[in-house]
């Protein structure tokens, strides 16, 4: 039963990312196709819509960049009308799976300084969040009661890292984080101001090991 499950569920998988497949390069053809700036536009947007919303089916941000990339090289838009796509272009390629992460210099509560780079886990769960979001303190009650994270972090093979990007350094210090999250914050505003993460949703998850992105914008299963 437990195989059959399995199958299935992989079969269903397929049958989802065929579709996005699908669906891309049909979005990447009606690009190319096109006969004015309006029909790139437009396509774009169904295109970001099915591909790029948190929640859709479709989601998928390589997918997601090969339509960008045909629209920024379209020889029917002008530069101003490139400039967005150009720009999440460029956003969406950070930190990508297989890449080199971003470090992160961050501030705990008890104002020591610490870095992605210097932590001495293999693996890291790296955990952009609000203490003002409902999401963001349902998915630490699940971390929290996760006992396979509990113990991979009391064995030193984990460590998960909570960083608040916005800057209100009194609601996070009001906060409260479970024991087994580092609560970090980025007093600076590096992250938003540099833009070293593309944080487009809270929560976002990512899954580091020895600084390499091993999954991005994923979920807690």
């Amino acid at each position: 039963m437990r195989l059959l499950f399995t199958t299935y569920l992989a079969l269903i998988i397929g049958i989802f990312n065929a579709d996005a497949q699908s669906c891309a390069r049909s979005f990447v053809q009606r690009i190319r196709g096109a006969h004015s700036s309006a029909a790139v536009l437009a396509t774009a947007e169904q295109a970001e819509k099915y591909l790029y919303t948190p929640g859709s089916e479709g989601y998928d941000e390589g997918l997601f960049i090969d339509v960008l990339e045909a629209v920024v090289e379209s020889p029917l838009l002008s530069d101003v009308e490139k400039i967005r796509p150009a720009s999440m272009l460029e956003l969406v390629q950070k930190n990508r799976p297989g890449t080199k992460a971003a470090d992160i210099t961050f501030v705990t509560p008890d104002d020591s300084i610490q870095s992605l780079s210097t932590i001495a886990a293999p693996y890291i769960v790296l955990l952009f969040n609000d203490p003002d979001c409902h999401d963001c303190a349902l998915l630490k009650k699940q971390i929290e009661h996760n006992e396979l994270l509990r113990q991979l972090v009391a064995e030193g093979k984990l460590a998960i890292i909570g960083i608040y990007p916005f800057g209100d350094e009194q609601m996070w210090r009001a906060s409260q984080m479970p024991d087994i999250i580092v609560n970090g914050f980025d007093r600076d505003m590096v992250i938003e101001s540099e833009q070293t993460y593309h944080i487009s949703n809270i929560p976002t998850l990512y899954l580091l090991h020895h600084m390499t992105v091993v999954l991005k914008d994923t979920s807690l299963n």
